[in-house]
């Protein structure tokens, strides 16, 4: 669970520093699945 809450922001702090919209979006989508990761994780 610490994984996926920690993996959010970072995702998307590495996408905001490349400056490129497909690899910042790119992490987007996977800090979303880390989010949905960590709901599942809750309701478990």
């Amino acid at each position: 669970m610490q994984r996926a809450v920690v993996s959010v922001p970072a995702n998307i702090a590495e996408g905001q520093a490349r400056e490129m919209p497909k690899v910042f979006a790119n992490h987007l989508g996977i800090a979303q699945g880390s989010l949905a990761e960590l709901d599942t994780l809750l309701v478990l």
